[in-house]
């Protein structure tokens, strides 16, 4: 396991310190930064986002929402997607949950 750098981890620190807790994509960023293997994805806030073309097809598509720890039992997550469904699916994602990240992988 790789060490995640001083700075890295003291800002981390400080976010969770005053933030709550962090998202699932924050999450997995930061064990990421320490050398722990995660998921491939990328997160986007619209459905057009030129990264969902980078994702690897059958996907996970998973609304971030503070404070939302259960994301299934809320709808806020969709197993199986298609490459070419993904963008629809952002799409009713972010109608569902406004102003929340969407985690593709």
């Amino acid at each position: 396991m790789k060490a995640a750098d001083a700075g890295t981890a003291a800002g981390w620190l400080r976010t969770l310190a005053t933030a709550g807790l962090p998202t699932e994509a924050e999450t997995k960023e930061l064990i990421g930064g320490f050398g722990i293997r995660v998921p491939r994805g990328v997160t986007v806030t619209d459905p057009s986002d030129p990264a969902l073309a980078s994702v690897g097809y059958p996907a996970a598509v998973k609304a971030c929402v503070p404070g939302l720890l259960h994301k299934t039992e809320a709808g806020a997550v969709v197993l199986g997607v298609g490459e070419h469904e993904a963008a629809r699916t952002v799409t009713d994602m972010l109608s569902r949950f406004p102003g929340a990240v969407i985690l593709v992988e």
